[in-house]
């Protein structure tokens, strides 16, 4: 499963931490094309492979509950 199809299976599901509490994973926004392209100018190579860059222009990143904020643009 591709890297986006995994993150698009977590979306609009309900979790419950320790106190009952529910929570959901809610995503950053896409990233634009000049901010994959500053991204891929930080990388060995200038290279981000095509389903990673599917990823980044669906979601920047995440929040969710016991984690801090996850970004995918963050070296």
């Amino acid at each position: 499963m591709k890297p986006l199809e995994q993150l698009k299976a977590m979306l609009g599901k309900t979790y419950e931490n320790e106190d009952g509490e529910e929570y959901s994973i809610e995503l950053q926004p896409g990233l634009s094309d000049e901010e994959i392209n500053a991204l891929r100018q930080r990388l060995p190579g200038n290279f981000i492979p095509a389903e990673i860059e599917e990823l980044l222009r669906f979601a920047g990143g995440f929040e969710f509950y016991a984690m801090e904020e996850g970004r995918f643009d963050s070296l």
